[in-house]
């Protein structure tokens, strides 16, 4: 099992979490663990998806802050970055 956390290694954020921050896809935080994690999960089992397939992967967050267009732009934009990066950079870090 990963948490929010156990996403970013010691070289840096992972590529949703960089998007997510950069481009201000959340406000309070109380949604981002499980809107980044969703994300993850789907870009792990589908590197390209659609803008519908991203609404209906994070449809089952509830956010109150933001209008998830921020969201949507960030998952696809971090597709995009996903898809330029070498498999073995982007593997999970080892255990402590």
């Amino acid at each position: 099992m990963i948490t929010i956390e156990g996403l970013a290694t010691r070289q840096g954020l992972h590529p949703l979490q960089k998007v997510f921050e950069e481009n201000g896809a959340l406000q309070c935080g109380f949604c981002g663990p499980g809107v980044v994690l969703t994300a993850k999960a789907l870009l792990d089992d589908n590197p390209e998806p659609t803008t519908q397939e991203i609404r209906t992967a994070l449809a089952g967050n509830l956010c109150r802050c933001t209008g998830y267009t921020k969201m949507i732009e960030g998952v696809q934009e971090a597709a995009k970055m996903l898809q330029s990066k070498p498999a073995a950079k982007l593997a999970a870090p080892a255990q402590k």
